[in-house]
C-alpha cells in the first residue's frame, strides 16, 4: 500500500506543486529568440511548457517532446531544471536593457590606451647617440617570468626615439633597454599619465642600470 501511495505522490505531487507556484496569474512575456525552456518556440515559457517538462521528468513523456526543457542537455529533466522553468514562466525570458544598468560616469571602458614613449640617449661625451636600438618590454610579471618585447625602434639624429603605442591599461611601468655602451642602458620607467619619458646618458640625474 505504501508503494502505491509513493507512486501516486510521485506522479501527482510535482504537477500540483508546479501549477501552484505558477498560479493563475502567469503571463507570457516576450523575450529574445533564445529562451531556454520554450518548447513551442514562442519566445516564452508557458504553463504548457512547464507541464511538458514535468512529464519528461516523471517519465511519462519522451525528451523529444521538448528538448528545450533539458537545460543542461543531459537527456533528462531534473527538479532543479523544473524550478528554473517555473522561474522563467513567472519572470519571463527578457534580458534587461543595457540602458537600465547604472555605470559610474568615471568608469573607463577601455582596456588599452595610447601611450607616448619618449626616450633620449646621449653618448659618454654628451652627444646624441644616433641609430641606437631602443627596446620596450612589458613590466616584469609577478611570477618573475621574462617580460615580452612590445616595441623596438632606433634613435634619430638627435638621439631621440619617440612613438605612440597602444598598451594595456594595467601596465604601470615599462622596461626600457637601449643598445648603448658606456652609459646606463636599462631602466624601469613608470608611466606618468599617458607617457613614458626617460633619458639615458652620463651625468643625467635619472635612474638606470648598465647591462
Amino acid at each position: 500500500m505504501r508503494r502505491i501511495a509513493d507512486r501516486a505522490w510521485r506522479h501527482w505531487a510535482w504537477p500540483l506543486i508546479v501549477l501552484t507556484a505558477l498560479g493563475a496569474s502567469v503571463v507570457r512575456q516576450t523575450a529574445f529568440a533564445a529562451c531556454p525552456g520554450d518548447c513551442d518556440g514562442d519566445d516564452a515559457v508557458s504553463v504548457t511548457d512547464v507541464i511538458a517538462g514535468v512529464n519528461i521528468a516523471l517519465g511519462t513523456a519522451d525528451i523529444e517532446t521538448c528538448h528545450a526543457a533539458d537545460l543542461n542537455d543531459d537527456g533528462t529533466v531534473s527538479i532543479d531544471e523544473l524550478i528554473r522553468l517555473v522561474r522563467r514562466a513567472l519572470d519571463g525570458c527578457a534580458v534587461p536593457s543595457i540602458d537600465d544598468l547604472h555605470v559610474d560616469d568615471s568608469f573607463d571602458y577601455a582596456t588599452t590606451h595610447d601611450v607616448l614613449i619618449d626616450i633620449t640617449v646621449a653618448t659618454a661625451n654628451h652627444q646624441p647617440y644616433r641609430q641606437i636600438e631602443v627596446l620596450v618590454f612589458a613590466p616584469v610579471a609577478a611570477d618573475g617570468a621574462e617580460p615580452p618585447l612590445l616595441y623596438r625602434g632606433l634613435t634619430n639624429v638627435d638621439g631621440r626615439y619617440t612613438a605612440v603605442v597602444n598598451l594595456p591599461t594595467r601596465y604601470d611601468a615599462l622596461q626600457i633597454i637601449v643598445s648603448a655602451y658606456g652609459i646606463p642602458n636599462a631602466a624601469t620607467v613608470p608611466l606618468e599619465g599617458d607617457a613614458v619619458i626617460h633619458a639615458f646618458g652620463p651625468g643625467l640625474d635619472t635612474p638606470g642600470d648598465v647591462i
